[in-house]
């Protein structure tokens, strides 16, 4: 077998969407050719603990197919563990499955880059804009960038539903972007 490269899939997180990241780091586990990879699945819990997932390790190089991964087992310090990889054999690539806030946001893109760890996906400002549409969206309009008619709303405006405001602010809406939107 030729010389497989270490592919550390990172998943779970704080987030709401840590399940769904558990199941998409599952798909990516399982895609990745065992004759040029060595998974390392490596989870973020709840609490936001890194941890070696070495269940899932296991399974994955049964050639068991997973649902999803389970982030739980040893604890698995970020830096360190990433050098250590690096000194046994060769740098390892990270993909990072880690959706929502604290991970898909430039947080973990930040941290893997001033490890100097490759990683797959966007990078740290990539990252951040894409995480905060409306910031993404000024930046588009400022370079003259076509996209559809937005409004960005601030959480105080919306305070009280049940207010007279309210309903004056959906006229006030649908009179700028027309009758159909998406929120």
């Amino acid at each position: 077998m030729v010389d497989r490269r270490r592919l550390v899939v990172l998943f779970g997180g704080r987030s709401a969407e840590h399940h769904v990241s558990c199941i998409s780091a599952a798909h990516v586990a399982s895609a990745a050719d065992p004759n040029r990879f060595e998974v390392i699945p490596v989870g973020i819990d709840l609490d936001g603990r890194w941890v070696l997932a070495e269940s899932s390790a296991s399974a994955l190089a049964a050639g068991e197919i997973l649902e999803c991964l389970n982030p739980t087992g040893p604890d698995w310090d970020p830096l360190p563990s990433l050098k250590a990889l690096a000194s046994e054999a060769g740098i390892p690539v990270v993909f990072p499955v880690v959706h929502g806030p604290l991970g898909e946001d430039g947080t973990v893109q930040g941290l893997l880059e001033l490890a100097d760890v490759p990683y797959v996906g966007a990078g740290v400002l990539g990252s951040a804009l894409a995480m905060d549409k409306l910031t993404a969206k000024e930046v588009l309009a400022f370079h003259g960038i076509p996209q559809a008619k937005y409004r960005g709303l601030h959480a105080e405006r919306l305070a009280n539903p049940a207010s007279e405001g309210h309903h004056a602010l959906l006229e006030e809406l649908l009179m700028e972007l027309g009758p159909t939107v998406f929120v």
